[in-house]
């Protein structure tokens, strides 16, 4: 039985690493991988790569030591694309947020020309909450026209909608040691929050069976709290209060960047429910909260220790 091939596109980004680490670790555990018809799963294990612009760097080495095969190209070198595609069964796509709406589009774009002319059978996207809705303000998530070029393309997909990422709270961990966090979110409005692990984790029990998922556009979230809320995980963990203000709702692309700042400009008319209990069910992976991810991420240092600095 042949093993099917998964690129992925960002391997050493926060989502994208733990996307390659969860398809080695079904590799290295035999489970179920790759669904690649319509009715069925497979028991051949993937065979993962990974798109990067120079193999010869330390974090190419240590994707190749640990049997990725790395492609060497970028989202906005097309004929590099055209040469990473081929022959894939299945490829993870992120799109880059720091060099602006325009590049950020384009190269959403470039991938899913390339994805669709190699013929790729499933393509998940790593798209935001932000991009689901027309913000207030008419400025819409770079993510969104990727979104609708993948669907006017009719290439087989799955659309991921993290919601804001708690990595994103490592910048806040000075401010709540001197005893606030400020965040561009209205009083009564949830923040619905995961994990980059978690994200990843969905992503690879996406693309190990993509006959349940095709056409799909899947929330990922771990937790939903109000600023006091956050306030107060934040208060447990470091032992000390910590008080909640609500920041203007224009300082969110300053903060955050402009992918962030479309997500805050539209929690009020997303701000919904998400069934974290039933996504953990269908996809086998268990999202961590707030609480648990404070208790422990690798960056949170021992708070006496970070104060000092």
């Amino acid at each position: 039985m042949t093993s099917p091939k998964v690129l992925v596109t960002d391997p050493v980004g926060a989502v994208g690493s733990a996307v390659v680490d969860h398809l080695l670790s079904a590799e290295r555990e035999g489970e179920r991988t790759l669904d690649t018809t319509p009715h069925g799963a497979t028991d051949a294990r993937p065979i993962v790569y990974a798109l990067v612009d120079d193999p010869d760097t330390e974090a190419g080495r240590r994707l190749a030591g640990r049997g990725v095969r790395l492609v060497r190209g970028t989202l906005w070198n097309r004929p590099s694309l055209d040469r990473a595609m081929r022959g894939m069964d299945g490829v993870f796509l992120t799109t880059p947020t720091d060099r602006g709406t325009q590049p950020e589009i384009a190269a959403g774009e470039n991938a899913v020309d390339a994805a669709a002319a190699a013929g790729v059978a499933h393509l998940v996207f790593c798209s935001s909450t932000g991009a689901a809705v027309s913000p207030p303000d008419g400025r819409p998530d770079p993510k969104r026209p990727v979104e609708g070029y993948l669907r006017e393309l009719g290439l087989p997909s799955t659309v991921l909608r993290p919601t804001f990422r708690m990595d994103r709270f490592r910048s806040y961990w000075a401010d709540a040691l001197d005893g606030t966090i400020g965040l561009p979110l209205p009083e009564g409005v949830r923040l619905s929050m995961v994990d980059a692990r978690g994200v990843g984790a969905v992503a690879a029990a996406v693309l190990r069976e993509p006959g349940r998922f095709v056409g799909r556009d899947i929330t990922v979230a771990g937790d939903r709290l109000t600023l006091p809320e956050i306030a107060e995980e934040f208060s447990l963990v470091l032992g000390r209060p910590v008080r909640p203000v609500h920041l203007p709702p224009e300082s969110a692309e300053e903060l955050f960047g402009v992918e962030a700042a479309a997500e805050f400009r539209s929690f009020e008319a997303t701000d919904r429910e998400v069934d974290t209990s039933a996504l953990e069910r269908e996809t086998g992976v268990e999202l961590r909260t707030l609480k648990e991810y404070l208790g422990d991420a690798e960056w949170a240092e021992r708070p006496s220790e970070a104060h000092e600095r």
